[in-house]
C-alpha cells in the first residue's frame, strides 16, 4: 500500500486505529509500515507519545515534498502516455487549492462532452502557471495571474472572499460571545490582534501570499510564520489543531467544512474589514486558440457546476 497515503490518513485522523480502519488494514500492520518508513527515512514522522498523534516537523516536510513528487510523477506519466495516442490533447493549469475542489465539479461533464480528447492537469502556484501559459504548455489556466494581454484572453469567472481562520485555542476572542460563529457571519477584528501571532503561511509564488503581504502592509501588522503549507485542506486541519492563523479563500472553507464540521470546529472565521477583502479569479487562454470549443465548454461548466455551489 502507498505509504504516503498512510501518512496522510494518520495525519488527518490523528489516531492509528481510526486511520487503519479507513485504510482497511489492521492497526499492527499500519504501525509496522510507518515504523519501517521512519526507519528508512531516519526520522520520526509522528509524535506518538501523546494523544492525539501529531506530525513532527519532519512529517510536515515529508508531506509537502511528497506532494511535489507525486505531482511531478503524475505530469510525467501523462506526458509519456500522450506519446502513444493520437487523441487531441488539452492541458488545464490550476492551483493546488482550487484544483482539489473545482476539478471534481468540472471534469466529469467535460470528459463526457469530449470523449476523444485526452485531458491533462497541471497544478502549480501562480508563478509556475504564468510561465506554463506563456510557454504554451497549458491551453487554459485558472487563477489571479499576470500575463500579457496582447497574446492571451482574460475571462473573469468569479470573486473570492478572503478570510482569516483563527484557532480558538489562541484565546484571541471571547469564546462566550462568538460561540456560534460560522463562515456566513464573519467576525470583524482589529489588526493589532494579529500582530506577532503564529500563522500558517503559503510559500512565495501563491496568490494568497501576495494578498496577505498586502494586508500586512495596509494594516501595519507582522506575522510569526511558524509553519509553511501550500495545501489549503491540510492547512485548515493544522489550523483547527491550533498551530496558527490561516488566511485563505472562503470558497475553500465552504468546500472542506460541512455543517457538522462547523458545529464541532475549534475555529473563528474573521475579517479586518466591514466588507471582506476579495480577489478576482480569471481564466486565461491564447488568443485565436484552435481549442476554443473546449475552452468555451469549460467556462460554461464552471458557471453551471462550480459557481452556484461555491460562489453564490
Amino acid at each position: 500500500m502507498n505509504q504516503f497515503l498512510q501518512v496522510i490518513i494518520i495525519a488527518e485522523e490523528q489516531n492509528i486505529t481510526r486511520a487503519a480502519t479507513r485504510l482497511n488494514i489492521s492497526q499492527p500492520a499500519l504501525t509496522l509500515s510507518i515504523n519501517k518508513l521512519e526507519e528508512e527515512l531516519g526520522v520520526k514522522l509522528f509524535n506518538r507519545r501523546n494523544s492525539p498523534i501529531k506530525l513532527t516537523e519532519a512529517g510536515l516536510l515529508y508531506i509537502q515534498e511528497m506532494k511535489k513528487i507525486e505531482e511531478l510523477a503524475f505530469n510525467l506519466k501523462s506526458r509519456l502516455v500522450s506519446l502513444g495516442t493520437e487523441k487531441k490533447k488539452f492541458t488545464i493549469g490550476i492551483g493546488v487549492g482550487r484544483g482539489r475542489y473545482w476539478l471534481p465539479l468540472i471534469m466529469p461533464d467535460l470528459i463526457h462532452a469530449f470523449p476523444d480528447v485526452q485531458f491533462s492537469i497541471y497544478m502549480g502556484n501562480y508563478a509556475k502557471l504564468e510561465k506554463s501559459l506563456e510557454d504554451r504548455n497549458v491551453d487554459l489556466a485558472f487563477g489571479s495571474l499576470n500575463v500579457d494581454s496582447d497574446h492571451f484572453v482574460r475571462k473573469h469567472l468569479c470573486i473570492e472572499t478572503l478570510i482569516y481562520i483563527i484557532p480558538k485555542s489562541l484565546g484571541l476572542l471571547d469564546a462566550s460571545r462568538y460561540a456560534t460563529n460560522t463562515y456566513n457571519s464573519l467576525i470583524k477584528i482589529e489588526a493589532s490582534m494579529l500582530d506577532g501571532q503564529p500563522f500558517i503561511s503559503t510559500t512565495t509564488g501563491t496568490s494568497y501570499r501576495r494578498y496577505i503581504e498586502a494586508e500586512m502592509k495596509a494594516y501595519n501588522y507582522t506575522t510569526n510564520d511558524s509553519l509553511f503549507c501550500d495545501d489549503p485542506e491540510l492547512a485548515i486541519r493544522l489550523c483547527s489543531n491550533g498551530l496558527g492563523i490561516f488566511y485563505t479563500s472562503l470558497s475553500i472553507v465552504k468546500s472542506k467544512l460541512t455543517q457538522k464540521d462547523i458545529d464541532n470546529t475549534q475555529l473563528y472565521f474573521c475579517t479586518l474589514r466591514d466588507t471582506p477583502n476579495t480577489q478576482r479569479v480569471n481564466c486565461f487562454f491564447p488568443r485565436n486558440s484552435t481549442k476554443q470549443e473546449i475552452i468555451d465548454s469549460i467556462i460554461e461548466i464552471f458557471d453551471t457546476n462550480v459557481k452556484p455551489v461555491l460562489y453564490l
